[in-house]
């Protein structure tokens, strides 16, 4: 059994300000430096929400029981209880898309503080809550098993809790503002997927050739695997003042986005692969 403890001390991340030219870009740590406000120094003004600085902490309790291969077995079993909160996710973004599906992986210019508004619900509480990834039960078995001729069988199989899913609002040519913070909705279907592993070699004088099949979701499991999060197809402005004023965003948008709550990103269908090996 262990305990895991992961506390961010600082980011560094694109920090998006509004000035006479339009909206500026600065590399900075959020909370810190030039993101202070004007009259301590930095460049963040005196009248916006302060700039909130990043957090992301995890907890987790892990239980672990692991048999070593023997008398041609081995096999073991681990529990996960975890939660993981914040405001910032990381270096890969678990708030974004990009084409390979959810987790945007360019690091330091996610869209966390692209502008002032984003960290901050629309009653101007500072956004704090469980992150894209956040799964608090996540089960894991495996096992092989080597028969006396030579054919080797193995599985792993997994159970895990869906992620949170928070109402999430386009507003001022911007995605990713929260405005009752996160996890405010169900989360996405518990899942289980288990792949399954065959081995048998055949030798071939001092050679050996080794036949392999892996059948990945061998249950087919096509469980979504996320919600969709998006409220709005249309994209509202605010001013300044409006924002600050505490608005209600079901008053400001237009367009209401059909697929919002509905299931997608669906898990893989089951797939087997062939594998020869020669060994010499």
């Amino acid at each position: 059994m262990r305990f895991v403890y992961k506390h961010l001390i600082r980011a560094l991340e694109d920090i998006g300000f509004e000035e006479p030219q339009g909206t500026v870009y600065y590399t900075a740590n959020p909370g810190y430096g030039w993101t202070r406000y004007q009259k301590d120094g930095g460049r963040w003004p005196d009248q916006l929400w302060p700039c909130p600085k990043a957090k992301r902490e995890y907890y987790a309790v892990n239980f672990s029981l692991d048999k070593r291969l023997s008398e041609n077995w081995m096999g073991g079993f681990s529990f996960t209880w975890s939660s993981l909160r914040g405001n910032y996710s990381g270096l890969a973004s678990s708030d974004e898309e990009d084409i390979n599906g959810y987790g945007r992986t360019d690091p330091n210019v996610a869209r966390f503080w692209d502008s002032w508004f984003l960290p901050y619900t629309q009653a101007s509480k500072p956004i704090d809550g469980p992150l894209g990834t956040d799964r608090p039960l996540y089960f894991k078995a495996y096992g092989s098993y080597t028969f006396p001729f030579g054919l080797t069988v193995g599985t792993v199989a997994s159970a895990y809790s869906g992620v949170p899913t928070s109402i999430e609002v386009t507003m001022g040519g911007m995605q990713g503002f929260y405005p009752l913070g996160r996890g405010t909705e169900k989360r996405s279907p518990f899942i289980f997927a288990a792949n399954l592993y065959a081995e048998y070699p055949i030798r071939l004088g001092r050679t050996r050739l080794t036949l392999s099949l892996n059948v990945d979701n061998v249950t087919n499991n096509g469980a979504a695997q996320r919600l969709f999060p998006l409220y709005n197809q249309d994209d509202p402005a605010l001013t300044e003042a409006e924002i600050l004023a505490h608005f209600d965003y079901r008053n400001i948008v237009q367009d209401l986005d059909p697929r919002f709550l509905k299931e997608y990103l669906f898990m893989n269908p089951i797939s087997a692969r062939f594998g020869i090996k020669f060994g010499f």
